[in-house]
């Protein structure tokens, strides 16, 4: 089953579970520069996704 946090849901892609971990480990940087290279987002997306993730 996939973990739900927040409003997220990494089933879209694997590699967005290693978002969410970095989130978790507090690397908030690395995980919107790994969330921009999987999804193609541009920065305020992934910020914004990230936000939503922590």
């Amino acid at each position: 089953m996939v973990e739900k946090v927040g409003n997220f849901v990494p089933d879209d892609d694997p590699r967005l579970a290693e978002v969410v971990a970095l989130v978790r480990k507090g690397k908030k940087i690395r995980a919107i520069k790994l969330y921009r290279q999987i999804t193609g987002a541009d920065f305020q997306e992934a910020n914004e996704a990230v936000e939503r993730i922590s």
